[in-house]
C-alpha cells in the first residue's frame, strides 16, 4: 500500500533530521515533544527571518521586542483557571505540561489587557519620533493543549510570530485590507502550489471587542489549517487611562484599533515541507525505473543553499579546492555544504532531497582550467563556469546583493 504525501514527509523529516518526535506517557496521557536537527533548524530560522524581513525590517513604524520571560495564558482549566507557561522557565514546563490534560479547551492567547496599555505607552517614551500608525513585533513560544494528531501539530510547545499594529478607526479598512493582501502575496511567495494558499473570512460569532477575523489557511490533504490568522481588536480604550492616551500619537477623539497578526511557525513549516514534496522517475545504470524524491524549496527557505562536490573525491587537489571554494561561499553569507564522497550522482539525489537548489561540482579539468559546473535542482540542467564567478552567480541567483 502507497504511503499517504504525511507519511512520506514524516519519513523524511526523521531520516534526513529535519526533525525528530519523542513522546512521554503520563497521568495526563501521551506527550509529544519535536527536536529539530540541522536541517529543520535552518529551515525554521530561515521562516523566522524571512517574516521579520517582511513585516518588521521592510515596514516604516514597525517594532521588534523581546523578553527573556513571559507567562502566557494559553487554556481554560476545569475551575476557571488557566494553564500558565513561563517561557524560558524549565523548572514551570513539567508543571505546564501536565497541566495541560486538565484543559478543556483552548482560548486566544492575547488579549488586550491594561499591561497591554502600560506598555504600548512604554514604547512611545522608549522611541523619540514615533509615528502613527505603529506595530510591535515579535517572536514567542508557549505551551498549549494540540487541536490536532497530525505530526508536529500535536506538539505541547507552539511557537509563532505576531505583530500587533496600532491604528486610528478612520483607517482600519484600509489597513486591514492592506495586511490581508501582505500576508497571502508572503506565503504564495514561498510556495509552488501558490492556490493552495487562500484567505478566509471567519462567519462565526465573534467575542467582544473584535470587530473581524481573518486567517490564511493552507489546504491539507486532510482539509484546511490555519497558518495565520488575523484579527482586529476595537476596545483598546476601554483599557486605558486618559493620561495613557494622551501619550500616544493620535488625537483624542481617535478611537485606536489593533490589528494582530499570528503566524503559526509549526504548522508553516509542515506546510512548506508538504507544498515542496514531490517524487520523481528516472532510469538508472540497469535500465530500471528508480522513484527518487525531490524537496523544491525555495531559495530562501532551503536549509543549504549551495552544495560543493567533487567528480573524483578520492583526489586530494581537488577535495582542496572544494574546501576552498567553500569557505569563500560561507564568507559570503551563503550556507554551503561540502560533501567529499560518493559519486556525483549520489550526492545530487542526496540534496534533491533536502531541497538544495543548487550544486558546484569540482571536474577533472578545474586545476587545469578552473572551471566547475554549476547544476540547477529545479531544472537538473549544468552549466560552466570559471571558479570565480561561482559565488557572484550563487548571490544573483539567490537574489542577494552583489
Amino acid at each position: 500500500m502507497s504511503r499517504s504525501l504525511l507519511e512520506k514527509v514524516i519519513r523524511l523529516c526523521e531520516t534526513r533530521g529535519f526533525s525528530m518526535e519523542s513522546c512521554v506517557e503520563g497521568s495526563v496521557g501521551t506527550t509529544y515533544t519535536y527536536q529539530f536537527g540541522p536541517l529543520g533548524t535552518e529551515l525554521r530560522r530561515n521562516l523566522r527571518n524571512s517574516w521579520w524581513c517582511d513585516v518588521v525590517q521592510s515596514k516604516a513604524n514597525i517594532y521588534g521586542f523581546e523578553t527573556t520571560g513571559e507567562i502566557i495564558h494559553t487554556l481554560n482549566g476545569q475551575n476557571g483557571s488557566s494553564a500558565r507557561s513561563y517561557v524560558g522557565n524549565e523548572h514551570d514546563k513539567g508543571n505546564v505540561i501536565s497541566d495541560l490534560g486538565k484543559s478543556e479547551k483552548p482560548t486566544n492567547p492575547i488579549k488586550w489587557t491594561s499591561e497591554n496599555a502600560n506598555f504600548l505607552t512604554s514604547l512611545v517614551r522608549f522611541i523619540p519620533g514615533i509615528q502613527k500608525p505603529f506595530g510591535i513585533a515579535r517572536n514567542r513560544k508557549y505551551f498549549g493543549k494540540p487541536e490536532s494528531d497530525k505530526y508536529i501539530f500535536r506538539s505541547c510547545v507552539m511557537e509563532e510570530m505576531f505583530l500587533q499594529f496600532i491604528c486610528a478607526e478612520n483607517r482600519v479598512n484600509d489597513w486591514i485590507n492592506h495586511w490581508k493582501r501582505q500576508r497571502l502575496v508572503w506565503w504564495r511567495r514561498f510556495a509552488n502550489t501558490r492556490s493552495n494558499y487562500s484567505l478566509y473570512e471567519e462567519q462565526v460569532d465573534l467575542e467582544a471587542g473584535l470587530t473581524s477575523q481573518t486567517s490564511v489557511q493552507y489546504a491539507f490533504p486532510w482539509g484546511q489549517e490555519t497558518v495565520d490568522s488575523m484579527i482586529v481588536i476595537s476596545d483598546l480604550h476601554q483599557h486605558m487611562d486618559t493620561k495613557q492616551c494622551s501619550e500616544l500619537p493620535f488625537s483624542e477623539e481617535s478611537k485606536l484599533h489593533a490589528i494582530q497578526i499570528k503566524t503559526d511557525l509549526n504548522r508553516g513549516f509542515l506546510s512548506f515541507l508538504m507544498d515542496a514534496y514531490l517524487e520523481k522517475e528516472r532510469s538508472n545504470e540497469s535500465g530500471n525505473v528508480d522513484v527518487y524524491t525531490v524537496l523544491h524549496l525555495h531559495p530562501r527557505l532551503a536549509p543549504i543553499k549551495v552544495a560543493v562536490v567533487c567528480q573524483t573525491p578520492q583526489q586530494k587537489e581537488h577535495c582542496d579546492v572544494a574546501l576552498q571554494l567553500s569557505s569563500e561561499l560561507r564568507e559570503a553569507g551563503i550556507t554551503t555544504h561540502c560533501l567529499l564522497q560518493g559519486s556525483t550522482n549520489e550526492c545530487y539525489a542526496y540534496h534533491d532531497e533536502i531541497g538544495t537548489p543548487y550544486c558546484v561540482t569540482i571536474i577533472d579539468s578545474t586545476l587545469s582550467n578552473g572551471i566547475v559546473m554549476f547544476r540547477s535542482r529545479n531544472t537538473t540542467l549544468q552549466e560552466f563556469m570559471h571558479v570565480s564567478d561561482v559565488v557572484s552567480t550563487v548571490r544573483k541567483h539567490l537574489g542577494l546583493s552583489p
